[in-house]
């Protein structure tokens, strides 16, 4: 199950992200979200950039804390 959390690009359609951080996680659910935010103050006003995170059959509620 991969998950798609932000996408950082100009809304136009045509753009794509020009980084793609893929993110492997298997019940990480106290470190997940904060991991997600981090990333994305780090790179917020460069270049577009979108973080996947592919949970690989976590037992946790990783996901739905990443869909909060």
């Amino acid at each position: 199950m991969a998950y798609r959390g932000l996408m950082h690009a100009p809304k136009d359609g045509k753009t794509m992200p020009t980084l793609s951080i893929v993110i492997p996680a298997r019940n990480e659910a106290d470190n997940i979200v904060g991991l997600v935010e981090d990333i994305d103050r780090a790179l917020a006003g460069h270049a577009p950039f979108e973080i996947i995170v592919v949970d690989d059959g976590s037992t946790d509620d990783q996901v739905a804390r990443l869909r909060a």
